[in-house]
């Protein structure tokens, strides 16, 4: 992780900058708080399908066990063509967001 900083600074004072003030751990509350609230579609910052995950995530931790052995029963009892149609339907939503740019990481090494 504190690689990527090298990748992504201008220069390499700038990426030892950062780590200095990572290394303060001086921040302040709105410089926390901000950045969730305004997080662009799409942008370079966290994208709001990542952030629905990680919270979807956290919440099924929580889930019931009793309620997740049901739902993992009755997907055995789907018919395999329904199996199949929901796969396949997750499938083409996940290559459908998933978008075309692919960012050229070692442009700033």
């Amino acid at each position: 992780c504190l690689a990527w900083v090298f990748f992504r600074a201008d220069s390499v004072g700038n990426a030892w900058e950062v780590l200095a003030r990572l290394g303060a751990l001086k921040f302040e509350m709105a410089n926390l708080i901000t950045p969730v609230f305004s997080i662009p579609i799409g942008g370079a910052a966290l994208p709001v399908s990542v952030l629905l995950v990680l919270i979807l995530s956290y919440l099924a931790h929580w889930f019931p066990k009793n309620a997740l052995d049901r739902l993992q029963g009755g997907w055995g009892w789907l018919p395999s063509p329904v199996q199949a149609a929901m796969i396949l339907s997750i499938a083409f939503g996940l290559y459908y967001i998933s978008g075309t740019e692919v960012q050229f990481i070692y442009g700033n090494f």
